[in-house]
């Protein structure tokens, strides 16, 4: 609310460029825009497929609705401890009072992220001009997810425009996008904790400009960040970097036990490699990548996407034609790939950085003309939607 005061001026002149560009979109473009936000609409009024909104997230939204943060909150259910700084964010924008089912944040991330990628701009080359277009893709996933108030949503559409606006500022330096670049990076980390190496491509870009441009201003944001996610896990859990604790004590009367902290993670770790906690800590390295990869359903299936993914990314990093921006993004999502590997590989911590580095690698491999990318974009949201209405229309678990 102060940065929105403090610079209304330019952002309502930025609302209204938003409004000329909507107004200049092609004909097509305005077709699929108006197709997406019925789609989106449709969507939101389907049953929640993902399962933690009847777990954690309704209970999570409706006590911070009622209560706000309370010390100790960890020790009613650990579940609670899960509250991402989406979920605050979703309390205070869900105008209970004169709704009670306005849970529909994410559904407006994504309508705000497909608006971006319609539009463009002239001074994109062939690859950052579909790149951004492609943000559709993650329509196939998105539509389902935005019935419910999961951060994932928001992370996946701001982690794929983040990409967009490392690799423009990787050529040409600008202050202002660097800055929001910090923005969107903390607000990532702030709602996903996971997502925390994002902040590496943030720190290329200072490195990069350091010797011409000796800006620390985004250091500022990152501590204000960093001090609204250590100060919400201290008031809940006692433990500043939960879901990680590495043994740090505080000695607040409401800490949640270690003990209880480590039992969460380890079943965590096991759901995602399709294992009991009890046979996790009894397998080898190769034995749980084994586990992982056969992973029976739907998780299997996605997992073997996923490696084949990665293993693509890999052969780009070595290949001389790739540019070195789009070689630092695909270091990170194998940085990633490692880290979830360690912690909890489910398959929808990868999206994320799956996604824009699946993109950049079919652009790398394609040379793809303005029609097919129009055809590719309306097969997406068309799949998306028939994906959502089947899981959406007939689901045991949320009936």
């Amino acid at each position: 609310t102060v940065v929105f005061f403090y610079n209304r001026a330019e952002v309502y002149e930025q609302l209204k460029i938003s409004k000329n560009n909507i107004l200049k979109l092609s004909f097509l473009n305005k077709l699929t825009l108006l197709f997406t936000l019925l789609a989106i609409v449709y969507c939101t009024s389907l049953p929640a497929y993902v399962i933690d909104n009847e777990s954690y997230y309704i209970q999570t939204i409706k006590w911070l609705d009622k209560y706000g943060l309370v010390k100790g909150l960890a020790n009613l259910h650990v579940y609670l401890a899960q509250q991402s700084g989406f979920h605050i964010l979703e309390a205070a924008l869900n105008f209970d009072s004169v709704y009670d089912r306005f849970n529909d944040l994410s559904a407006f991330y994504l309508l705000i992220g497909v608006v971006w990628s319609l539009e463009s701009d002239i001074n994109d080359n062939h690859i950052l001009k579909y790149y951004r277009k492609g943000l559709v893709v993650l329509s196939l996933i998105c539509f389902t997810f935005i019935s419910a108030p999961s951060p994932d949503t928001a992370v996946y559409v701001l982690t794929y425009i983040l990409i967009y606006k490392f690799l423009k500022l990787w050529h040409h330096w600008d202050e202002k996008e660097f800055i929001i670049l910090t923005f969107f990076c903390c607000q990532i980390i702030y709602f996903k904790v996971i997502m925390v190496l994002l902040f590496i491509l943030v720190i290329m870009i200072w490195l990069k400009y350091y010797q011409v441009k000796k800006n620390v201003s985004w250091m500022l944001v990152g501590l204000l960040f960093l001090s609204l996610f250590i100060g919400k896990n201290l008031v809940v859990t006692g433990l500043p970097l939960f879901p990680l604790d590495y043994g740090i004590v505080t000695e607040t009367v409401w800490e949640l036990p270690l003990s209880v902290s480590n039992f969460y993670n380890g079943i965590t770790k096991a759901q995602a490699f399709g294992v009991s906690p009890k046979v996790i800590t009894e397998m080898n390295a190769f034995e749980l990548s084994q586990s992982w990869f056969f992973h029976s359903g739907l998780e299997g299936l996605l997992n073997k996407i996923l490696l084949m993914s990665i293993l693509i990314s890999f052969i780009f990093l070595f290949t001389k034609k790739v540019k070195p921006a789009i070689k630092c993004v695909l270091i990170v999502f194998l940085f990633h790939v490692v880290v979830l590997f360690v912690t909890s590989p489910q398959f929808r911590f990868f999206i994320p950085l799956l996604v824009p580095s699946a993109v950049l690698s079919g652009l790398l491999m394609f040379k793809l003309s303005h029609k097919t990318v129009n055809f590719l974009i309306l097969t997406f949201l068309f799949v998306g939607l028939i994906i959502a209405t089947f899981t959406g229309l007939q689901n045991r678990l949320t009936d």
